[in-house]
């Protein structure tokens, strides 16, 4: 007990903790850096992710217009149809012809609705 006044342990005591402190704050200091280069490495990422995302939405717009006009000329080719199917030419070349077309613009319909269901699918989940 009488040791616990004596300068010497004091002192001792006193030189102990700054050493103690050094260590804390070096190790702080070591965390605070690693902290940082992580953060620089994460906000890089996060800024080509969002290119990228830009880069994507961009891309399915521009399949969304081309879906449009797609869309829009299918509905021109059922009216060319329908127009021929009301003329009065009824020869056997022209119904088969015809019918070819019907069934490629049937094709084509279920194209576009897949791709138009896909579009709205990707819309959605963004």
């Amino acid at each position: 007990m009488a040791s616990l006044f004596t300068f010497d342990f004091w002192s001792a005591q006193i030189a102990a903790a700054f050493e103690e402190w050094a260590i804390l704050i070096l190790l702080i200091l070591v965390f605070w850096g690693v902290f940082k280069i992580k953060l620089v490495r994460v906000r890089k990422e996060m800024k080509e992710l969002k290119v990228y995302a830009d880069d994507l939405d961009s891309r399915l717009q521009a399949v969304r217009e081309l879906n449009s006009e797609e869309s829009d000329s299918l509905a021109q080719f059922r009216g060319q149809i329908e127009e021929l199917r009301k003329s009065e030419l009824n020869n056997a070349m022209f119904a088969a012809r015809l019918k070819e077309v019907d069934e490629s613009a049937a094709r084509f319909s279920v194209v576009n609705l897949v791709t138009r269901d896909y579009l709205r699918a990707a819309k959605s989940g963004h």
